[in-house]
């Protein structure tokens, strides 16, 4: 049970002779699963295909050190990603650059006695969008007040011209 113990070991061999040795030790309370969190990528959010994903997370144990923990990075497409040990503060952070498609990140956090948290989140991985404006060329000029035509040719190799969210803007 919890608490300071005092274990003694009596040996007696054939003849009546004895000799103890005792050891005195602490048992704590019973051992807590650490707790963790993903930061960043927020879920649901994308990613370049080929740029490096910072991953980023946290974790902390009411039992030991942060130092002490276990962090492991994966991705349900492509295996495991990397793991390392948790800064002081519990901060957890690594790179990956991700193949195509969308991926369920995993991070796992266990500790010395091998109790583990985790927490996932959705991450798509794509080619972005192509836009090129092709209406008004660069270094055209207008009167004030005069009418602007803008155009431009905009394409998605994984979604439908419709489905494209398009916003103009000026300076």
């Amino acid at each position: 049970e919890e608490g300071e113990h005092l274990v003694t070991l009596y040996g007696e061999d054939s003849t009546g002779k004895t000799a103890s040795e005792s050891r005195e030790l602490s048992v704590g309370p019973a051992n807590s699963p650490p707790s963790c969190g993903i930061s960043a990528p927020a879920s649901g959010s994308a990613a370049a295909l080929g740029e490096a994903v910072a991953l980023e997370g946290h974790a902390e144990d009411p039992d030991v050190p942060a130092g002490w923990l276990a962090a492991s990075w994966s991705s349900d497409l492509d295996g495991e990603l990397g793991s390392g040990v948790p800064d002081s503060s519990g901060g957890i952070r690594l790179e990956a650059v991700l193949s195509a498609g969308t991926h369920g990140i995993l991070l796992e956090v266990a500790d010395e006695n091998g109790a583990a948290c985790t927490d996932t989140v959705e991450l798509s991985v794509g080619t972005p969008p192509s836009v090129t404006i092709s209406a008004p060329q660069e270094g055209d000029l207008y009167n004030e007040g005069e009418v602007v035509l803008f155009s431009a040719d905009v394409a998605d190799g994984e979604d439908a011209p419709g489905d494209l969210a398009l916003e103009w803007e000026s300076s």
